[in-house]
């Protein structure tokens, strides 16, 4: 993948009180969460917000009204992605001139020409922008990277910072308790990850029988949520009270920690942790895919049989960039031979980002945010081994090559058996590594005639290469800057080219449907 910054996002410009860009105000309803929703639109747009009667967005050149009931949150949103993505057009006749996908679709059908608008003011660029149907525009513009629910409460302003630092839409918490709790194993699953005794020739994972939990121990189907909004960004953010399906469990404790951490280490350390010899056939593929990158530094640490002191030892003192438990866990605790260690009793971690690939390891991993972890992926049900195998293999390998949690745990609930069980907990932007010379993308091919296959990319952002990053995949005969995340159209190409580029590009490569991976030159095969 090939990267350059053609636009900026506005993500690194500092918001003052005194001269706001242009003079440009929001006026917001005299509520939290619209004070909440405006937010990243003012941050993006450097405007001052202001509580009153009359919602509008002002600027020297125009004023546009705005909505005062529930809708606001929703024109909000759409003014965000307008203006980033019309902007993200013009600035391409600047000092980054990319020929973008998204211009070449869309200039034609643009009230307005991008050359001239370019040295336009940006109120007057604003203007023309609203001039654009927003149907228009919809389905050209990059995935928004988040969509954060937050609790329309006072406390919640503590959260702005990190949103807007992703341009992040807000959403208030709210949603509906899901009809049943998310999907267990099917019956006939030889293997769960769980802790009571195993049937003759299975091992079974799911806790023993035990009394009714504590007020700590797992939450009841009541306490599971689906938001309300869950389709209109790559990850969802729950930040309420409530365990999130079909979003990720964020804490602010997720981003304060990643402020309060050192520089990286000179390696990237790796903990493999297999605390059952029955599993060790996943450790074996994790210890294979892990560091397989000649070109990063990676040291891997392998533990086997570890018993509760060594893994407290481990997880507080190790100082690992990524941990990956491989055994089984209650709401109390990760297994080891002498016990459970509970996450919850140790004063700190010194853990960036884990992965719990165990049964009902989710508050273990929300114990593990609170103790210092950036993000990870946890479980909040049973889950079969054979699709926890798969499903550690494939966030490894995703992982290992740059992507985010967010887009990691998307590829894989996309393309394995991996289901609604696991989730991530904090920030799901958290990664381990950074991709070769591009935001982190999977390669789409789909066979058609003879020797001829269609050619997309699926592209992500990253803390490095964020929203509004313009990338493309380096293949010679396919013109695909774009702006990502974001989907590029097929593009035919023949059998020759698409051995020639997959021989020099180590992606991930989704092939009529399924997903292989090409880890090394020279040896990927159609």
């Amino acid at each position: 993948m090939g990267t350059g910054i053609g636009t900026n996002t506005g993500t690194d410009a500092e918001i003052t009180t005194e001269t706001p860009g242009e003079g440009i105000t929001i006026t917001v309803p005299e509520r939290y969460l619209a004070l909440f929703q405006a937010a990243p639109l003012a941050f993006f747009l450097d405007a001052q917000i202001r509580p009153g009667t009359e919602p509008a967005l002002r600027t020297p050149a125009f004023e546009y009204p705005l909505p005062s009931d529930e809708t606001f949150g929703d024109e909000i949103a759409n003014l965000l992605k307008r203006f980033f993505f019309l902007d993200c057009l013009t600035r391409t006749e600047g000092i980054f001139q990319y020929d973008l996908l998204e211009r070449s679709e869309l200039e034609d059908e643009l009230p307005f020409a991008l050359e001239t608008t370019y040295d336009e003011s940006l109120s007057d660029r604003l203007a023309r922008y609203l001039d654009v149907p927003f149907d228009l525009i919809e389905t050209h513009a990059p995935r928004w990277p988040l969509t954060a629910h937050i609790p329309p409460e006072p406390e919640s302003i503590e959260l702005l910072p990190f949103i807007v630092n992703e341009l992040g839409i807000v959403r208030p918490s709210r949603g509906e308790t899901p009809a049943e709790p998310p999907a267990a194993p099917a019956a006939d699953a030889r293997l769960v990850r769980s802790t009571s005794e195993p049937p003759p020739d299975t091992i079974d994972r799911s806790p023993a029988p035990s009394p009714p939990p504590s007020p700590a121990g797992p939450p009841d189907e009541s306490a599971f949520v689906i938001p309300t909004v869950t389709d209109e960004s790559v990850e969802h953010a729950w930040f309420g009270n409530n365990v999130p399906q079909n979003a990720s469990k964020a804490t602010i404790e997720a981003y304060r920690n990643q402020l309060n951490r050192d520089t990286r280490n000179e390696s990237i350390e790796i903990l493999l942790v297999c605390n059952d010899v029955r599993m060790l056939d996943e450790h074996d593929l994790l210890d294979e895919t892990y560091g397989n990158r000649d070109e990063l530094p990676f040291r891997i640490d392998s533990e086997f049989g570890v018993d509760s002191d060594q893994l407290a030892t481990l997880l507080t003192e190790g100082g690992y960039d990524f941990v990956h438990y491989i055994g089984h866990a209650t709401e109390d605790g990760l297994r080891c031979p002498d016990g459970e260690l509970d996450i919850r009793t140790l004063e700190s971690v010194d853990v960036g980002v884990f992965f719990l690939n165990a049964c009902r390891s989710y508050q273990q991993g929300l114990a593990m945010i609170r103790r210092g972890a950036f993000g990870g992926v946890s479980t909040y049900g049973d889950v079969a081994n054979g699709d926890a195998v798969e499903a550690g293999e494939t966030m490894a390998r995703l992982l290992n090559r740059g992507f985010p949690l967010r887009g990691a745990l998307e590829i894989a609930r996309q393309n394995t058996a991996l289901g609604e069980q696991y989730l991530i907990v904090g920030d799901g932007s958290a990664d381990i590594a950074q991709s070769d010379g591009g935001a982190p993308a999977v390669v789409r091919l789909d066979s058609c005639e003879t020797q001829m296959y269609d050619f997309a990319v699926q592209s992500y952002s990253t803390k490095e290469f964020k929203l509004g990053t313009a990338t493309e995949s380096n293949c010679p005969s396919i013109a695909d800057w774009h702006l990502s995340p974001g989907y590029t159209p097929f593009s035919s190409i023949d059998e020759h080219s698409v051995k020639e580029y997959l021989s020099w590009n180590e992606l991930p490569v989704l092939m009529n449907g399924t997903l292989y991976w090409n880890d090394g030159v020279g040896t990927f095969e159609l």
